[in-house]
């Protein structure tokens, strides 16, 4: 791509809203940039994917600080795409429509679980005392104990700090994609199919999804039920393993 072409190429950015992940830019930006772009443009005079990163990291610095479980391998595919999405704040919540205005400002947003405080990600996937109370008992099921978190990205962030030993480490990292995949799961068949929200049924679910997933991961000898009923055993066993 020619020098003379960025103009046209900022506009895509533009019109596909790639500049949410960089610094927001405007049509009267567009002159500035070109002239980045040709400061960090190689000598043959043609664009490189590199001036535009270089960029980048002169306006936002050095990178942004992901989560070590974000795209953990060990979830679904979709579980993996929609802890991103949350990540980003880009889930399809009744306030984030409102905001891209998808929704009317006169539609009501009020949450599907406690039908008070307005529909946001962090109160979806967070504050909601259904949801807190699953997170607590996954926690708890760690024989750990926290303190809420302010955001959702805090807790990505406080879950990636955790220090096991690297198989038990395998079955953490990939606790929270779940969460946040049954949830909303539960969310939409509550609001959409009329089902009722029940805090043993949601958290036997991911119990269920990751003791499964951890049996065929690790290849140890116990049950589906001893990972469920007494994890606390089971990690003990990996851990000396």
């Amino acid at each position: 791509m020619a020098l003379e072409s960025t103009t046209a190429y900022n506009l895509g950015i533009n019109q596909e809203g790639l500049s949410n992940h960089t610094t927001p830019m405007t049509l009267k930006s567009t002159q500035a940039y070109n002239l980045a772009i040709h400061k960090e443009a190689n000598t043959s005079g043609q664009f490189s994917v590199n001036s535009v990163w270089q960029w980048w990291l002169a306006a936002n610095g050095p990178g942004v600080n992901i989560p070590v479980g974000l795209w953990v391998k060990s979830a679904l595919p979709k579980m993996q795409f929609f802890c991103w999405l949350a990540w980003r704040e880009r889930v399809k919540t009744s306030s984030f429509l409102k905001r891209i205005g998808v929704l009317a400002a006169t539609v009501s947003s009020y949450r599907v679980f406690s039908n008070v405080v307005e529909e946001t990600l962090d109160h979806v996937l967070l504050f909601c005392p259904l949801t807190w109370e699953c997170w607590s008992l996954m926690v708890r099921w760690w024989d750990l104990v926290w303190d809420i978190l302010g955001s959702v990205r805090g807790l990505l962030h406080w879950w990636s700090g955790g220090k096991f030993k690297p198989k038990e480490s395998r079955i953490w990292q990939v606790i929270p994609s779940v969460v946040f995949w049954y949830v909303w799961k539960l969310r939409n068949d509550c609001k959409f199919k009329g089902a009722l929200p029940a805090i043993e049924d949601l958290t036997e679910r991911i119990k269920l999804h990751i003791a499964l997933w951890a049996k065929w991961l690790l290849k140890v000898d116990y049950s589906v039920y001893d990972f469920v009923s007494n994890l606390h055993q089971v990690r003990l066993s990996v851990r000396g393993a």
